[in-house]
């Protein structure tokens, strides 16, 4: 605390939703470094106050209360008399905020990720478009195609038409299932055919299609309930997808009323059903499938694709026959898609189980795993996907390249392009010693330093200073 008698500076850190309360006497407050704070004195309050204002009291108070929605470190002024800005102003000011290029100044303060890095391939590898990674086989009964993914996995789902089912968990570099969870139907009773569709939200609620219904659950608890009855008019049309708050299906048939099938839209929060109807339709096939690439929707018969676009709500083209998506057979199918839209898992028909595949060409330049401590079980992994500097050394090998964009890739679905302006420092060991290259008070991007010039050794330990803010995009 410093200033003069009159005047007093107060700087403290809050943790969200936790009120603080500053015991001084004064009659007014100025907010020197703060957003959207809320100050109470008394029975009145003033919400959503920041930096530069101020406020001056009826009578004089003893406490002030301040509470934030969120962890940030404000600079507060409290006193009696004229207030003069000189006060403000004048003094030394240490800001422990972070200056980023894209957003400014963060409102958030950066914390430390550790992980354990290391390498399991470096080399150039090129996949063909539509070549196959792995076959998942599970046992699937007929009926049963339907798939999502969330966080870096793929689930499922297997069982009886009746749906007894079961939900498989497994991604790209799994040899067989990794995880089998049971879905908790108390109270829920399903009817004929089985699950055509399926989409989960970053926080893990799962939506699907079960005949004309819907239902949902959420990924680690698996408690199913139905949240839309006869949402749908025809029995055909597979896949799903989660988009800006809404659940995107298809409805389809063959010789149905409407040709070309409808996109049937449900908002869990309203609980509303909308329909679009689809004006284009594949040669020889209906529209029996459809998924999310980029930000269209794609609807199609494995084959022949239009594009609809949710945010502008309006069809784009008639696609046609589009590149690495010939998937045929589509037939009681649907395709799920990683993060990057790079990967697809699909269930067949006739096969034994579900496939995942490349899209398109790739080309990547070495795998990386990411892991804590030397707990194997957490071990994920993620493709360089830029050229790469690396030699032996020590046992190991010193990489130069997109390490760190890799190592975040690990964490989940994450939109790593622009990670830089969330980077404030990287602990890393080159081979011969452990530093670290930080950025003081400006983000990577905005002080001009390239975190994938910084020769890391493979394996060790890297610590990541990072605004929290990164994992919010």
């Amino acid at each position: 605390m410093i200033g003069n008698r009159q005047q007093q500076t107060h700087t403290r850190e809050l943790k969200a939703g936790t009120p603080h309360h500053i015991e001084q006497s004064c009659e007014f407050v100025f907010i020197d470094q703060g957003q959207d704070l809320d100050i109470r004195v008394g029975n009145s309050r003033l919400s959503g106050r920041r930096a530069g204002d101020f406020a001056r009291f009826d009578k004089p108070v003893d406490v002030v209360e301040i509470m934030s929605p969120y962890d940030q470190v404000v600079k507060l002024v409290l006193g009696f008399g004229e207030f003069s800005r000189l006060i403000v102003s004048g003094e030394l000011n240490v800001s422990q905020y972070i200056q980023t290029r894209g957003n400014g100044q963060a409102l958030s303060m950066p914390f430390d990720l550790t992980k354990t890095v290391g390498q399991l391939s470096l080399g150039e590898q090129f996949y063909a478009a539509g070549s196959q990674i792995q076959l998942i086989s599970s046992g699937v009964q007929p009926g049963q195609r339907a798939s999502f993914y969330f966080r870096g996995n793929w689930y499922a789902f297997d069982g009886d038409g009746n749906g007894a089912y079961s939900l498989y968990q497994f991604n790209e570099r799994s040899t067989g299932i990794d995880a089998t969870h049971a879905l908790d139907k108390t109270g829920v009773t399903f009817g004929f055919g089985g699950v055509k569709g399926a989409a989960a939200s970053p926080s893990g609620v799962v939506v699907f299609r079960h005949y004309r219904d819907l239902y949902m659950f959420r990924v680690g608890e698996y408690a199913v309930n139905r949240v839309a009855s006869n949402a749908f008019t025809y029995l055909s049309g597979h896949g799903g997808y989660y988009l800006d708050g809404k659940y995107y299906f298809l409805d389809s048939e063959v010789d149905a009323p409407e040709p070309n099938g409808a996109i049937v839209v449900f908002d869990l929060d309203g609980g509303t059903v909308d329909r679009i109807a689809i004006p284009y339709s594949p040669p020889s096939e209906n529209n029996n499938m459809i998924f999310l690439r980029g930000n269209l929707l794609y609807i199609g018969n494995g084959s022949f694709y239009a594009t609809y676009d949710p945010t502008a709500v309006q069809f784009e083209e008639y696609l046609g026959s589009v590149p690495g998506l010939q998937v045929g057979g589509v037939s009681g199918s649907g395709m799920a898609f990683n993060a990057d839209g790079t990967i697809y898992c699909k269930g067949w028909v006739s096969g034994p189980g579900y496939t995942l595949n490349y899209i398109d060409d790739l080309t990547t330049y070495g795998e990386i795993y990411s892991q804590d401590g030397a707990d194997i079980g957490t071990r994920k992994t993620a493709f360089l996907m830029s050229p790469v500097d690396h030699f032996p050394e020590n046992g190991g090998h010193i990489v130069t390249g997109p390490v760190i964009e890799a190592v975040l890739r690990t964490l989940g679905d994450y939109n790593t392009d622009n990670y830089q302006d969330y980077l404030t420092a990287v602990r890393f060991n080159d081979g011969s010693v452990t530093r670290t290259v930080g950025s003081g008070t400006q983000s990577y991007s905005l002080r001009g330093i390239n975190a994938e010039k910084l020769p890391i050794f493979l394996e060790s330990e890297i610590t990541l200073t990072m605004l929290p803010e990164f994992f919010d995009q």
